[in-house]
Formats: structure tokens, C-alpha cells, sequence
């Protein structure tokens, strides 16, 4: 095995047999190939520019909110808890951690701590109120590129065929953040009558998540 300490210099296409383990810095200028098995601690730089490091959570980018009250026909402009800051009270429900800054949310609309492609997830337990008949009920997640007009970008529908029954259902969409201040998502309700999106305090039953997939 080499075992190469700082700042080591290779003419080009240079090749190194065997196993190679890097004790200090270790700068590629031009192209590396790495074949087998390869194991590192810290960051993978390219020409000072972190391209990797696993403990980089503006990359790394994971957020959970809950709702804690239910939503009928409307934007959901209340009831958000960030399930990393307030647990529900129902200890069947676990631990839910974030990895990374957190979303930020204000009456209802979403902002981003980073710009980049994130998947939202909309999970809703949708349930039908009406004492008699069926119901159309569907979760929405809408976004903005200007702060100001929403536009429904994807939604779930599901057909509550008895009454007083429920059914989860999901939809997402990859959002590409490129401006934090005017990018943000807002969630919604949707009904043809009686029906509505479930939420508790007791343990989770709808709920969002923010996932950071990459650079926008």
C-alpha cells in the first residue's frame, strides 16, 4: 500500500498500483480516475470547490412538518408544526429529526433555507364529513416564483366512497428554488363538498416533507 503525505505531485495519466491511502491534502488539477473500493473521512474537493462532505447539510438537505388541526376547502394558512421542534404526544409516532436549516413558514407559505431542487411531499389523510354520500377530497401543493401568485402545480385526488371514512393519499413535485426570497411553496385543501384533510395533536396524520435532491 502508498501512503502519501501532503501535497503530492503526479505527472499526467500517472498510474499507482495497489491500495493508496492519502494522510493529508491532496489537490486534483486535472482528471482522477478512482477504481475499487475507496474510503475517505472529511471532504472530496475539486480545485478548492467542496464538492462532497458528507457532514455538509446546506447539501444534505432534510425537513418534516406536520399538521395538528384539521383543513377543509382553502389554502392551508394555519395548524404547520415542524415535527423537529414540537413532538406529537403520541409516543407510537418516534423521534422525527431534520438534517440541515430548517424551512421557514408564516400563515401557511414555505420558504426554503437554500436555493436547489427540492422534492416536496404532500401526505394527507383525507376524510369524508358528510353524514351521507360520497366525497372528492385531495391534498394540493402549489408555488411561487415571485412571492405573490400561487399556481397549483400538482395535486391527489381520492373519492371517499362512504361516509365518515378516510383514505391517505400523496402527491410531490421537484420545485427548482433558485431565488429563496421569491421561490416558496404553499399547501392547500381541496373538496367538492363535505370533505377534509385530517390533522391531530395526538400523533401524525398529514403531514410535508422537504427534501434537497441537488443544486438548482
Amino acid at each position: 500500500m502508498a501512503t502519501i503525505g501532503n501535497a503530492p505531485v503526479f505527472p499526467t495519466e500517472s498510474v499507482l498500483p495497489g491500495n493508496l491511502q492519502v494522510t493529508g491534502n491532496a489537490t486534483v488539477s486535472g482528471n482522477a480516475t478512482i477504481s475499487g473500493t475507496t474510503n475517505s473521512v472529511g471532504a472530496l474537493t475539486e480545485n478548492s470547490n467542496e464538492v462532497l462532505n458528507v457532514t455538509n447539510t446546506t447539501f444534505f438537505n432534510v425537513d418534516y412538518w406536520y399538521l395538528n388541526a384539521n383543513q377543509s376547502n382553502g389554502d392551508i394558512t394555519s395548524g404547520w408544526v415542524r415535527a423537529a421542534d414540537t413532538q406529537p404526544t403520541d409516543s407510537r409516532t418516534g423521534t422525527w429529526n431534520a438534517l440541515g436549516p430548517a424551512m421557514t413558514e408564516s400563515s401557511g407559505v414555505f420558504t426554503f433555507p437554500s436555493t436547489g431542487v427540492w422534492r416536496v411531499t404532500f401526505t394527507a389523510n383525507t376524510k369524508n364529513n358528510a353524514s351521507s354520500g360520497t366525497d372528492t377530497v385531495y391534498p394540493i401543493i402549489k408555488g411561487t416564483e415571485n412571492n405573490s401568485v400561487y399556481a397549483t402545480m400538482v395535486l391527489s385526488l381520492t373519492a371517499l366512497l362512504s361516509a365518515t371514512k378516510s383514505n391517505p393519499t400523496t402527491c410531490s413535485v421537484y420545485f427548482d428554488c433558485q431565488d429563496t426570497s421569491n421561490y416558496k411553496i404553499l399547501f392547500s385543501a381541496g373538496s367538492i363538498t363535505n370533505g377534509y384533510i385530517e390533522g391531530v395533536t395526538t400523533n401524525v396524520r398529514s403531514f410535508a416533507t422537504f427534501e434537497k435532491m441537488g443544486e438548482t
